[in-house]
């Protein structure tokens, strides 16, 4: 009898191990820079390309947040590959400043290092690379655990630098779009030279010689597709005149950067290099697997400009859609359906536009222009104190002083005039609460508070001095006119996330609150290697129960 149960048990088991899916030999994340979830509710019925097939088929989950302020392109992507917060990454926005005020971008390293690489051999005089996070995310992983019999392959694509190398971590292959060259490139850091794929895709794009480009809509303006509430509405964007169907000159270095990495062909070019990296580094050998992450940033370029109910950033969305469908397409002509992962999600979302908010009915919305209120904290503090220009920059729901112009005063004096500005920033409507550093390190936070969140983005020496939070659909704004995301709501940190793999996940939407964090932990349990080191969150349960 317990022989016979023996082999029972055996048999059980081994029927299961044999049941139990084995990981995707590709896997690609999209990562739609500034995709609020909000998007999908408002366009679903009108996506008909990549997006949908993804949603049509995978398992969608509609309440799917960043629980970490503010919401920036270089602490999202750092947060979705590591599983953790920029108090342990360190990667606290796109740029931060040193304790002399010197300005960091994320993703800069020396020339000696990790030189960026230039047309026909030549090198950049600087250097980028993942060298500011300070710990390894699921690229990393994926390369630590590469091994003759499970071999992986990992690239990241996109027209941000800090996009590519932050997903892409200190071992996997980042390539970015560098402006200035008109060219796909990367950096010493990761290769010796130019891979040979890369210089075939820039000479095939010949960016360095187009003069002119055409922002076609993908449907006709007058058609339902673009039918929404101020979509027409340019009052409040940073740009003059309508970018969408009209041609525009490229002739000139700022006529470039005005439009290129807007406009519908940029995407269309992305998925030319996404297309040239399958081609050139999938292998179709049973022991290899292929990890491709894809960030589109066009949208996010877009919505800065026009904010997200524009013509623009509507149109920017149904091109990213139908190129993503065929995309997935090529994919599968390469690759069986059931062999491939996709994943959708965005690295934050997006503020409406406040005064059109205001305009709705909502009339506690407002803009803060940031420079006006720098400027005047200084007045305050120099009639007050005697203190000139003690305020010196300001970012994302923070300001970074001058230190040295305190250093020789007392304790209590310090205090006192951190306490003014304090009193002074909250006494703006629309600013909730003030701190300093050192207070809001120290606060422990209910549950429920979504100030929370802001602690959560915290590092010494890279944070600011003097940080507020402000009530929903309040901001403070570089520009007076134009989008932003910067804030601890909904609309801001909550994304798309969808995963989708033919013959293994039924479609399902789930609309129980799950966190960003739990991404590169559950993409490390499905890709069978170790989590990221810092990794806080558990696996989505919904995909390996």
């Amino acid at each position: 009898m317990q022989r016979a149960s023996f082999f029972i048990v055996l048999l059980f088991t081994g029927t299961l191990l044999a049941a139990e899916p084995s990981s995707p030999k590709m896997t690609v994340v999209f990562v739609i820079d500034q995709l609020s979830a909000e998007y999908l509710e408002k366009l679903r019925p009108l996506l008909k390309g990549g997006i949908a097939t993804m949603w049509q088929n995978g398992v969608e989950y509609t309440n799917a947040f960043y629980d970490a302020s503010p919401p920036s392109t270089a602490h999202g992507h750092a947060l979705l590959t590591t599983g953790t917060y920029g108090a342990l990454h360190g990667i606290v926005g796109n740029s931060w400043r040193t304790k002399d005020l010197g300005l960091v971008e994320c993703d800069d390293d020396s020339a000696e290092q990790a030189a960026v690489f230039a047309p026909k051999g030549a090198l950049c005089s600087y250097g980028k690379s993942a060298k500011n996070m300070l710990v390894d995310n699921l690229s990393d992983q994926l390369k630590l655990h590469s091994y003759p019999h499970a071999r992986n392959t990992v690239w990241s694509l996109s027209l941000k630098s800090r996009a590519a190398i932050l997903m892409g971590g200190k071992m996997g292959s980042p390539v970015w779009f560098n402006n200035e060259e008109r060219q796909y490139t990367s950096s010493k850091a990761y290769f010796k030279k130019m891979p040979q794929w890369i210089t075939e895709v820039n000479e095939k794009l010949a960016l360095d010689r187009q003069e002119k480009i055409t922002w076609k809509p993908l449907y006709p303006l007058c058609g339902p597709m673009y039918a929404f509430d101020n979509a027409s509405d340019y009052l409040f964007a940073r740009v003059k005149k309508p970018l969408i169907n009209s041609t525009h000159d490229l002739s000139t270095k700022k006529a470039f950067n005005r439009i290129y990495g807007k406009s519908p062909q940029a995407t269309a070019d992305f998925f030319t290099l996404a297309k040239a990296c399958i081609n050139a580094n999938y292998k179709e050998e049973q022991n290899e697997r292929f990890i491709l992450w894809l960030n589109l940033a066009s949208l996010d370029k877009v919505a800065h400009s026009f904010g997200p109910y524009s013509k623009e950033a509507l149109d920017t969305l149904y091109h990213m859609d139908h190129q993503m469908g065929l995309f997935i397409k090529e994919i599968y002509k390469k690759v069986p359906k059931e062999d491939v992962l996709f994943v959708l999600t965005g690295d934050h979302g997006g503020q409406p536009i406040p005064e059109i908010i205001n305009q709705k009915g909502y009339t506690a919305a407002r803009r803060y222009y940031a420079p006006t209120i720098l400027e005047n904290l200084n007045k305050l503090v120099e009639e007050k104190y005697g203190i000139k220009k003690l305020v010196r920059f300001f970012s994302s729901s923070q300001f970074f002083l001058d230190m040295t112009r305190l250093t020789d005063l007392k304790k209590n004096l310090t205090k006192a005039i951190m306490g003014t500005m304090k009193e002074h920033l909250v006494s703006l409507p629309g600013i909730r609460k003030a701190w300093t550093f050192d207070e809001l390190q120290k606060t422990i936070f209910e549950k429920y508070d979504l100030d929370s969140r802001i602690k959560k983005e915290l590092y010494p020496g890279r944070s600011g001095h003097l940080f507020y939070s402000t009530d929903p659909y309040t901001a403070l704004y570089g520009n007076k006119k134009g989008g932003v995301h910067s804030t601890q709501y909904a609309y801001d940190t909550r994304v798309p996330l969808i995963f989708y793999q033919a013959g293994r996940f039924k479609p399902r939407r789930i609309h129980t609150t799950r966190y960003i964090t739990q991404v590169s932990p559950t993409l490390a349990a499905l890709l069978n290697v170790p989590r990221p080191s810092a990794a806080v969150a558990r696996v989505l349960p919904e995909l390996l129960p």
